[in-house]
């Protein structure tokens, strides 16, 4: 037992008062002689002892009364085993979990409004002369109060301007970083750590790394795990929006892929989805029969850009609990045309038999009559002529079946990568592999190193076949709808084995320029060899497959699935260049733009916003190139940003969510009762007693009101005896 109030203790000294006071009241007793007295005394001496004892039960209550009151002043507290050290002074630190999911309403409040309440009724259980410091957090933290303060009002104000986010939950940071705090804070009283959250478990990715650590500081400091979210809800989310079609030409059908998740318990039926074009009308519904819980399902929409230049293309549904992901939206770049370089290692020719003939058939899909409109221009040269042709002028080159190349031309295809040019690489039975493997292969250029050629061409009786499902990579995720036709379905009668070549050096000049590992596109069964590997170097991206784009090692030229796969090869090369449009909330936008706006005023207008675009700096030198960057991306959809200029120079970018967020899947019974040995956890309730709870478990159970029903009782007792005792006998 403790005694918040210690030196009320003292006060037990007045319980000498009513003994003084009985004791002096016996010594002012004077005997009068008085001769009718003695007719009494026979009366009074018989009825002597019981007055003495009447006496001394009064008092002995007037006692107990008294300690009563004094212990009950003094706020003694019962200590439980999970109780603090017994200080009733707390150091704290608060975190509110403000990441998108806290969104979700019951229909009267959002998850976050309650997080709000509870950490103001865990300001009210601070006695005065208490400290605490106040963190937001998602997948980031934001310090509102890095240390902590006696200032409960500017906490008030604080938590009541708490803001959601759409970032996604990680709250292993915010717990690190309010442990770090306390542990380096010198002031005094019980350190507590009160996260508030919804308790979604896609929140906790690193759970058991976390209950290991905070069992190591629960001797230190006692975490509170508050959690605000209802039972299972029930949420449609848009968690996947891209464009099919690879490239954007304006005026062209894009086919997007658009994806929902259920993260329900029930099925979901009859989900209506839609795709608008900017701040225009839908351009295209659809409805997804049936979504099975916990599960996703995809829908194809068309629209078309009917401008150059930046658009935003947006999915949405019917609006539910969770407002933020009922829409999702990507930036895209419409372009009026595509110019394609291919490279043979033989005299160009119209035949079937030259090296070119399928892969130009295969990008100009339209008769000879619409060649002049259709939106990729494809030009052929031979490798002897390379050295002529000007690079920068095209969005992506082929190399088709090269036996050599001119050392100088080595450097340029390695520059025009460098500065966002795309390369693809089809060797064949002309090709010397030292060319590829030496020449090109240097500074992590090269994806890949070629071996031997397997199989052989002239027995077409024996071949090889793609992998049939479970595709991965961007470029040919396509076909795991069996309505896209299968790449299964090819013969390859040889190609050459490649080892991919995981990079480890910057390029040259190039140091702080994005380098990707190798990423193999689809493999061959059994063998597990790769089909074609592609990866970024430079601000540019190299795809490089196993064999000839020719019907010569297999017949997959002759194929339906090669028009779809070497266009998405293509969008893929033209799209580097535009991957930057399209991030992660909380990802900082970093885009290259033309040296002519360098030092230009740069403009921002946040999604959802009705406040004017606010100047946020200028275009700047990153990496020698002039680029706009914008860090502040903590909300989803599409940005306005204006260069400025006669006239100013617009683009959009898009800032999407993280689609694991969409899942509001709870912290199962075994997750809890794990974080429940390491903190404590508090499922509440507009109606929990959370100061009260918090009070007992700082401090223990408090007995002055035990105690002052006890002093009622005994007051109401001592008057009820003594009129009873004061009546004539």
């Amino acid at each position: 037992m403790t005694f918040l109030n210690f030196g009320a203790l003292f006060g037990l000294a007045a319980i000498s008062i009513p003994v003084i006071i009985h004791l002096l009241n016996k010594m002012q007793v004077k005997e009068v002689q008085w001769a009718a007295m003695r007719f009494l005394q026979e009366s009074i001496e018989k009825h002597s002892r019981r007055i003495q004892l009447e006496e001394i039960l009064l008092m002995l209550l007037r006692c107990l009364l008294i300690a009563l009151l004094i212990l009950a002043l003094s706020r003694p507290t019962w200590t439980s085993g999970t109780a603090s050290t017994g200080s009733h002074l707390a150091t704290a630190v608060i975190i509110i979990d403000n990441s998108y999911s806290m969104g979700c309403t019951n229909g009267i409040q959002t998850r976050l409004e309650r997080a709000q309440a509870a950490a103001e009724q865990i300001l009210m259980a601070f006695p005065t002369g208490s400290s605490s410091a106040l963190f937001f957090a998602a997948d980031n933290v934001q310090p509102v109060i890095a240390e902590p303060t006696y200032d409960f009002n500017l906490l008030r104000q604080s938590i009541r301007k708490a803001k959601l986010t759409d970032r996604a939950t990680d709250l292993s940071s915010a717990l690190q970083r309010a442990v770090t705090t306390l542990q380096q804070y010198k002031g005094g009283g019980a350190k507590e750590i009160y996260l508030i959250t919804d308790g979604q478990a896609n929140g906790w990715p690193t759970l058991d790394q976390l209950t290991n650590q905070l069992e190591q500081i629960k001797k230190e400091m006692t975490v509170h795990l508050v959690l605000v979210g209802d039972a299972a809800e029930s949420n449609l989310g848009v968690t996947g929006l891209r464009v099919e079609s690879g490239l954007t030409p304006v005026n062209q059908q894009l086919r997007c892929s658009v994806e929902v998740l259920n993260g329900s318990t029930t099925e979901a039926r009859d989900v209506r989805v839609s795709l608008q074009v900017d701040d225009e009308p839908p351009a295209d519904e659809a409805i997804i029969p049936s979504i099975q819980p916990g599960t996703s399902a995809s829908a194809a929409l068309f629209a078309k850009l009917h401008t150059e230049g930046f658009h935003t293309l947006t999915a949405k549904l019917s609006p539910d609990r969770l407002p933020a992901d009922d829409k999702r939206t990507v930036a895209v770049r419409a372009i009026r045309a595509v110019k394609v370089l291919l490279v043979t290692g033989t005299t160009p020719s119209t035949t079937s038999q030259s090296d070119d003939f399928y892969i130009r058939n295969a990008l100009v899909p339209v008769s000879r009559n619409e060649l002049d409109d259709y939106y990729i221009k494809t030009t052929t040269t031979s490798v002897a002529q390379l050295h002529a042709a000007a690079l920068d002028e095209y969005d992506a080159v082929f190399l088709l079946d090269l036996p050599s190349i001119q050392p100088g031309d080595v450097s340029p295809l390695l520059s025009y990568v460098q500065q966002g040019g795309g390369l693809v690489i089809f060797p064949g039975p002309g090709s010397n592999l030292d060319l590829y493997n030496e020449q090109l292969g240097h500074d992590g250029f090269m994806p890949v190193r070629f071996g031997q050629a397997k199989g052989d061409p002239n027995h077409q009786d024996k071949y090889f076949k793609l992998q049939a499902k479970d595709y991965d990579h961007p470029l040919v995720t396509l076909w795991n709808n069996p309505s896209a036709g299968s790449l299964a379905s090819s013969h390859f009668f040889s190609y050459y084995q490649m080892t991919p070549q995981p990079w480890t050096a910057p390029a040259k000049g190039a140091e702080d320029s994005v380098n990707g590992q190798p990423r193999v596109v689809a493999h061959f069964e059994p063998s597990g060899d790769p089909f074609a590997v592609e990866h970024t170097w430079g601000s540019g991206r190299v795809v490089v497959f196993s064999g000839p784009a020719t019907a010569i090692w297999n017949d997959l030229p002759k194929h339906a699935a090669f028009v779809p796969l070497i266009n998405h090869v293509l969008g893929s090369l033209v799209g580097r260049q535009d991957e930057g449009l399209n991030i992660r909330v909380g990802q900082r936008f970093s885009y290259g733009v033309n040296s002519n706006l360098l030092r230009k005023d740069v403009s921002v207008a946040i999604p959802g916003s009705t406040e004017p675009p606010r100047v946020i700096g200028q275009v700047t030198l990153v990496n020698g190139r002039p680029t706009v960057e914008f860090p502040d991306t903590d909300e989803s959809g599409a940005y306005k940003v204006s260069i400025a200029g006669s006239p100013p120079t617009l683009l959009d970018f898009a800032a999407q969510s993280d689609p694991n967020e969409s899942n509001l899947t709870p912290l199962s019974a075994t997750q809890l009762d794990a974080l429940n040995k390491v903190a404590e956890v508090i499922h509440w309730t507009p109606d929990y007693k959370l100061s009260e709870k918090i009070t007992a478990a700082r401090v223990g159970t408090e007995l002055w009101g035990p105690l002052l029903l006890a002093a009622l009782i005994i007051a109401t007792l001592e008057t009820f005896l003594a009129q009873r005792f004061s009546r004539s006998k």
